[in-house]
Order: structure tokens, then sequence, then C-alpha cells
């Protein structure tokens, strides 16, 4: 079943918005704020291709082999303040990005400042574990387990934290990324 439910109340969208999208790996942030940011006419970042370029490396696998996981959250949020300070735009976070104490907090004072979204792509454990298994990414294994059980794991822990932070949660199972866009779009997208 498609859903998209507004969770939070209160916060005007500004005229230019500025879209943050959470979610578990493979849940399409990158992709859905490619479409929106054409929709919308609005810049785009993805926070991990951010990290990148900051810790000049060319694989996050390769950052969490020869600098530790550590290295990585402290890059993801340094480098979280930054892009959130260039103003309206569509932002994709790394899965992990609201875990991260302070990244969270960034993310709450940000919006009660600048009226931002954010957005929780949800899809099942099963259904990241196939994309994740389709894809030939370069993330490294959080837990060590086969995708489906890191997926069902990771889903549990992360799962109410997302859905606390997020204003809109959609369930993109059976979504296309131009879908989920549009979704956003109609709910968020500039006002005429």
């Amino acid at each position: 079943m498609t859903s998209a439910e507004a969770s939070r109340g209160g916060h005007a969208p500004p005229r230019d918005p500025q879209i943050i999208l959470i979610g578990l790996r493979c849940s399409g942030k990158t992709t859905v704020a490619k479409i929106l940011g054409e929709q919308l006419h609005l810049a785009v970042d993805d926070l991990d291709t951010a990290v990148l370029k900051r810790l000049g490396r060319d694989s996050i696998a390769e950052i969490w082999r020869t600098l530790g996981e550590a290295a990585w959250r402290k890059a993801e949020a340094a480098v979280l303040e930054e892009v959130l300070s260039r103003g309206p735009g569509i932002l994709a976070l790394g899965g992990g990005t609201p875990m991260i104490d302070s990244a969270r907090g960034t993310l709450v004072a940000h919006r009660e400042r600048s009226g931002c979204r954010i957005v929780y792509l949800r899809a099942a454990p099963a259904t990241l574990a196939r994309r994740l298994q389709m894809n030939g990414n370069d993330r490294p294994p959080l837990i060590g387990k086969s995708a489906a059980e890191e997926m069902e794991a990771i889903f549990a822990q992360r799962d109410a934290f997302y859905r606390i932070l997020a204003d809109m949660t959609i369930e993109s199972d059976d979504l296309s990324p131009a879908q989920i866009a549009g979704i956003i779009a109609r709910e968020y997208g500039r006002s005429t």
C-alpha cells in the first residue's frame, strides 16, 4: 500500500524549499533527489559524495577500511552542517547520518530555523536487500551478515529514529523514483 503521511505540522514550507531525504541504503535517496531537483529546478547534494570529496577518497569501503567508521561519521556530521548552510535545494543523506547524535541535532535545529522538510523513504527490509544484491555498490557491510539479515537488523535499529525525525514518510516499496519525487514535489514544492 502506498502512503505519504505528514507527521509534523506547523512549519510552512519556504518558497524555495530545502528538502532532506533520509532512509536506509538502497532506499533511492540519491535517485529521487536528482529527479526532484530537476522537477523543482533546485540544486542537489548527496552527502556521501560530499564526504568522499572531503576525505579525498574514491569509495566509502576504502575509507572504512583505511580510516575507520568513526572517521567517516565525524566527517559526515561536519559536512552536513556545511551543506545545510547552502540554503534551498535537495539533499540526500547517508543512511547512517541521522543516527549520529550531533547530526540529528543539527537536522532538528536546522528545521526549526529554516523550515526545511525531512522526508523518509521507507521500504521493507526484503525490498532493500533485493536492491542491495542487484546493485554492485561500494558500501561496506554494517554487521557482517547476508544482505537480508543486515537489512532486517539495520531497519529494526533505525526505523523508529527515522520516523520521529521525518516530516513525511513515504512507503516506497511499490513506487518508482519518479513517483516518489512527484509525491514530494506536490507536498513541498515551490508555492507559485
